[in-house]
């Protein structure tokens, strides 16, 4: 995990707190971060639309620091969430980072569920060794007939 980012490319609908959270948690000024993670969060109403996202940056945030009740946080704003990927790669974030790697990919194949076409939640995929479902799921990966139609089935998603 090289580094810790946003994945927004539009901030113009956070709050300003928020947004200069996102800035110090760039330049790994995490302490900083905590504190305009904090503001934001608290100064959200509960129907906020951004408070589930403001909620998972303080948490990862949290976490970051050595603090554990931000993977609370972090847990708590994927909840409910039902678009945006952020939270769950926050919560991806969150987990790997406290060694809880069965956590991390339950945690990234809800996100993906979400949202598929997400590029931190495929990075991740990729960093954590995610791979897909065997094609005959009770023979072992390596087995013969599994890599067999697994190769057809590549070839023919390439094809279409």
């Amino acid at each position: 995990m090289s580094h810790i980012e946003a994945i927004y490319s539009d901030y113009s609908s956070c709050c300003t707190d928020f947004i200069v959270g996102i800035e110090h948690l760039k330049q790994r000024s995490i302490s900083h971060a905590i504190h305009y993670f904090n503001q934001a969060y608290r100064g959200a109403l509960i129907d906020d639309s951004f408070r589930n996202r403001y909620e998972s940056y303080y948490g990862l945030a949290r976490v970051l620091n050595g603090d554990a009740q931000g993977l609370d946080m972090c847990v708590k704003a994927a909840l409910n969430e039902c678009y945006d990927g952020d939270i769950f790669l926050n919560l991806v974030r969150a987990e790997y980072i406290k060694q809880n790697r069965e956590k991390a990919v339950t945690a990234l194949l809800k996100g993906l569920e979400v949202d598929s076409s997400h590029p931190g939640l495929q990075l991740m995929a990729q960093q954590l060794g995610l791979r897909r479902r065997n094609a005959l799921p009770f023979l072992h990966r390596g087995h013969p007939l599994n890599r067999c139609i697994g190769r057809f089935l590549r070839r023919r998603k390439v094809s279409s």
